[in-house]
């Protein structure tokens, strides 16, 4: 009940990916079916179902992945290979009947865009700007900067989704392991919008009590309400007060991705045999003679 409603009852799944009409709903479906089926033993047909999962938006690929290291560590070799496979021709088929690479242009396109809840924001000097400062002047950041960011970014998102997933290899379900590698995108990517969570929340809701999830949970609540202020009057105090979860929330992702990272070092420790302590010595009746 409690995932149900952490799902159903969300605000920002009722306004932003329900209300919004948002595909981003799709993906979030298919992973969650995906790690359900695997949770089945069922790798065939997960693979199928997150592969059309990427086909509405790739970035469902990096739970792809994480799904088939944790099941190469906990189930082997032949179906981690199998769902890797059967995952990644789906999307190949799919691209094949849709135009090829060409179908990737908007994607091309797209890459040197950066929202404005972006925590790479704080590496420009605009940018810093438009974290801090408030007014509906759109800032335009220099071309080299961006590629900066874009790159930067993309092996920040791999780090950190190896690190997850890397830590998670021992639960007995994928569940925060694919929940992670999918965390990391929305953390630390350049271009995020608060509608992206739904990759992520259907999934990691499973494991509700987790520090993965409730962090997540966080983030996509501020997410929601940081992306109301440009609703407003700049001059409102309704407005100021909006702006500011705005700057809040890069700095909390920030915190976010410091404490997971953290979470994920302490998980990667090997585990210390147990000591047994001495039992204390046991009294003996004294002997008169």
């Amino acid at each position: 009940p409690a995932a149900v409603a952490l799902i159903g009852l969300n605000p920002l799944i009722i306004y932003d990916v329900v209300n919004g009409g948002h595909n981003d709903a799709l993906v979030g479906l298919a992973v969650l079916a995906g790690v359900l089926l695997v949770m089945r033993e069922r790798f065939f047909w997960a693979a199928v179902v997150i592969g059309l999962g990427a086909l509405v938006k790739l970035v469902a690929l990096l739970g792809l992945v994480a799904l088939a290291v944790w099941i190469w560590r906990r189930r082997g070799a032949r179906p981690a290979a199998t769902t890797g496979a059967v995952g990644c021709g789906v999307v190949a088929v799919g691209y094949g009947l849709t135009g090829g690479v060409d179908a990737l242009t908007p994607l091309r396109d797209a890459r040197l865009l950066i929202s404005r809840n972006s925590i790479w924001l704080l590496g420009d000097a605009d940018g810093r700007t438009n974290v801090f400062g408030i007014g509906n002047r759109i800032h335009t950041y220099p071309q080299g900067f961006l590629q900066w960011a874009a790159t930067a970014s993309a092996i920040a998102v791999l780090l950190l989704a190896g690190l997850l997933v890397a830590s998670r290899l021992r639960d007995d379900t994928p569940v925060l392991a694919v929940g992670g590698a999918l965390a990391a995108y929305v953390l630390a990517a350049t271009y995020v919008l608060p509608w992206y969570a739904a990759w992520v929340l259907p999934v990691l809701v499973i494991e509700w009590r987790s520090l993965l999830t409730c962090l997540l949970l966080v983030q996509s609540a501020l997410f929601l309400v940081a992306y109301q202020y440009r609703q407003g009057n700049p001059g409102t105090l309704q407005y100021r007060a909006l702006f500011t979860a705005n700057t809040a929330l890069v700095f909390v992702q920030l915190a976010i991705i410091v404490v997971l990272c953290v979470m994920a070092m302490r998980q990667l420790r090997p585990a210390r045999a147990r000591v047994e302590a001495p039992e204390p010595p046991q009294p003996v009746a004294a002997r008169v003679d």
